[in-house]
């Protein structure tokens, strides 16, 4: 297995990744700020956890024979549709978003529904963090810093967390892509068929 770093490729990646990792994060950036990562401290830790994982994601699609397996044409349709898929739920989101940052600065008891409307569309990034949370509370034996609102477990959270991100989303596109295979092969059977 070749794993040497495709250089050609790592900073395009690192450049398409960056954009999509900052945009992946808006969901936990707010689930964390609500439950109590809302210091100085906490969003750093969760900024420098975001650009740890887009270095890292980006290295490990930028090895040679991952690379190649990332181009074949079902897992890069698959990545394509996941992007798709995540982005266009921020999209979507967007006016809840904005309500969401109004009440955090005013305070508004007019925007509070347009965050639990919020809560429930990102319900899946709010359990990914729990499983987060999780993963660094069974390790905590061995990473020696207690509070887990501290800088480095907040790192650490933060990267475990981008990481299951990416695998939804890839496992998503990979559901969207074979729906596509499936239907695009049933109609190439109907028109052999007719004709």
């Amino acid at each position: 297995m070749d794993l040497t770093l495709h250089k050609s490729t790592f900073f395009s990646n690192l450049k398409f990744w960056s954009f999509h990792s900052i945009i992946n994060a808006i969901p936990s950036f707010c689930i964390a700020y609500i439950h109590d990562w809302n210091t100085i401290e906490s969003l750093i830790a969760m900024t420098i956890g975001i650009i740890l994982f887009s270095i890292m994601w980006s290295f490990l699609v930028s090895l040679k024979d991952i690379d190649k397996f990332c181009n074949s044409s079902f897992i890069s349709s698959s990545i394509k549709a996941g992007v798709y898929l995540r982005l266009a739920l921020i999209i979507l989101t967007s006016p809840f978003l904005i309500g969401f940052f109004i009440y955090l600065f005013t305070e508004a008891e007019a925007f509070n529904s347009l965050v639990k409307v919020l809560g429930l569309i990102w319900v899946g990034d709010f359990f990914i963090g729990i499983v987060s949370h999780e993963f660094y509370s069974n390790f905590r034996e061995i990473i020696p810093i207690r509070g887990v609102h501290s800088f480095l477990p907040t790192v650490i959270i933060t990267l475990v967390q981008g990481f299951l991100l990416m695998g939804t989303m890839l496992i998503a596109g990979m559901i969207i892509s074979s729906i596509g295979l499936i239907t695009g092969t049933y109609r190439i059977e109907k028109r052999i068929a007719q004709n």
